[in-house]
């Protein structure tokens, strides 16, 4: 038994609560393109803009005295674009983005940070759904980012620059930078469908629900959350 949500007055799935513990420790571990430090500040601004009196999308949360910790490691561009990927993700525009990398990110870096805002309101969604406080953070690893990105990468139907791979696109999104891939594989395993499963075997079932259940919910909740696919 998993002691990851011991606090938790439900049961947990030990793979589904092991799955959130190394997404957890991976925060604070450097990654390709930012250091410990920086990912961890990721998801403390994370959860400021989840707690923070909504504002439209299109005002910087930087531009705002006090509602963002700009004396941070986080340079503002990437400050602004985790408040907007957390709070307006369905407003999200190829303009918007090449803004964002013009003020400074680099496209691997952007696609890092995606990866790290993602995971963050993943756990801490789950930790409100059953009635705990998110996880604290651990401290941060010493370490820089190696700046590793796939071999091939190029941008073809992404925003983004994606790694020459098959399978879905959404799938491809976060294929340049591997801890970002690595960390959304390891949650999409957990929470939805094993990628062996994913195509080949319709019957496939993990605990209370079969696949058509599991499908009936992902597609709503990416129906809610403006799911650009």
């Amino acid at each position: 038994m998993s002691t990851f949500y011991a606090d938790a007055s439900v049961s947990i799935r030990d793979d589904l609560a092991e799955a959130h513990r190394l997404t957890v420790e991976g925060w604070a571990r450097p990654g390709n393109w930012w250091s410990a430090a920086e990912r961890l500040a990721m998801i403390d601004e994370v959860r400021r803009a989840r707690t923070s009196d909504e504002m439209p999308p299109w005002v910087r949360a930087t531009t705002i005295d006090g509602l963002t910790d700009r004396a941070g490691p986080l340079p503002e561009a990437a400050i602004d674009a985790v408040w907007r990927l957390t709070n307006h993700p369905g407003t999200l525009t190829e303009d918007w983005y090449r803004e964002t990398i013009a003020r400074g990110l680099r496209p691997e870096a952007y696609v890092e940070l995606v990866g790290v805002v993602a995971t963050a309101n993943c756990l801490d969604v789950f930790a409100d759904a059953i009635g705990v406080d998110s996880r604290p953070l651990p401290a941060a690893a010493e370490g820089e980012p190696d700046q590793t990105t796939m071999p091939g990468v190029a941008v073809s139907t992404h925003w983004v620059p994606t790694a020459p791979v098959k399978g879905a696109n959404v799938g491809k999104a976060l294929t340049s930078v591997p801890v970002a891939a690595e960390a959304w594989r390891r949650l999409s395993d957990a929470q939805y469908v094993p990628p062996e499963a994913l195509i080949k075997d319709l019957a496939w079932s993990r605990g209370a629900l079969d696949r058509m259940q599991v499908e009936l919910l992902a597609a709503r909740t990416s129906l809610l959350n403006e799911c650009f696919y």
